[in-house]
């Protein structure tokens, strides 16, 4: 695949930007704010886009800054991995609300890339490269970057992502409701889902994140699944309204 550089219209690839590296860092603590893009940079670093447009290689390999970002932003896998089950597809990468930093492809791909979808407005597949236009708009920067990828699985990606996002959302959204903050609630909405049963759909997210808890803290203790009367007894409790006795 040849690369070409910059574009005349403003379109630049992913082996263009890692060819203008501006800094080199042993460590650094990215958040959902000051980047942009990551992918790899050779097999033990990772190249940074970050939110002001400067390109920096960190001295830790793409997995290693993946779990670092999940480690500083308190990223927690009970807020993630039940998912699957609720919503009945793989979702992939680390969601939180709005907050979505998304792979593009599998995570064994050696042209992997992980994007923050928060930033993206708009994407195009370009088929004579094998490659998807990214447009990534932020404060401080707008730019167009062409990363290698299969349009059916980062469509799948995203979508899915996109899915939990709403229904991230939709808990947060109720919660305040319940705590008399509704008011407040403005901006929290993805675009992708509205209009859901937000009672009916909390509910579901809050026993499917329960039950993940208990069965893998269940699993690493005595070696098996939770039994289905315990499950069924963690749901009853769950579910049970408060009473004045």
């Amino acid at each position: 695949m040849e690369d070409e550089g910059q574009a005349e219209d403003g379109l630049i690839t992913l082996n263009a930007l890692k060819a203008q590296v501006n800094c080199h860092l042993q460590r650094a603590n990215l958040n959902w704010d000051n980047c942009l893009l990551l992918t790899s940079y050779g097999d033990h670093q990772t190249f940074v886009l970050m939110a002001d447009g400067s390109h920096v290689v960190i001295d830790q390999s793409l997995r290693e800054s993946i779990n670092s970002f999940a480690r500083v932003n308190n990223c927690l896998q009970s807020n993630i991995c039940p998912s699957s089950r609720l919503l009945g597809k793989n979702v992939r990468g680390i969601i939180a609300g709005l907050n979505r930093l998304l792979p593009s492809g599998g995570l064994h791909n050696p042209n992997l890339v992980f994007y923050m979808a928060r930033f993206l407005t708009g994407y195009v597949y370009l088929p004579d490269q094998g490659m998807v236009d990214l447009h990534l708009v932020n404060r401080n920067l707008k730019c167009r970057v062409a990363i290698p990828a299969y349009k059916d699985t980062f469509t799948r990606i995203l979508e899915a992502a996109d899915e939990l996002s709403n229904l991230q959302l939709g808990v947060l959204h109720y919660l305040m409701h319940c705590y008399g903050y509704q008011h407040e609630c403005t901006q929290l909405a993805n675009n992708y889902h509205r209009g859901r049963q937000m009672r009916v759909h909390v509910a579901c997210w809050e026993k499917a994140k329960l039950l993940w808890i208990v069965n893998e803290a269940y699993k690493q203790h005595y070696g098996q699944a939770v039994e289905p009367q315990m499950r069924a007894e963690l749901t009853r409790v769950m579910e049970r309204c408060y009473q004045i006795k």
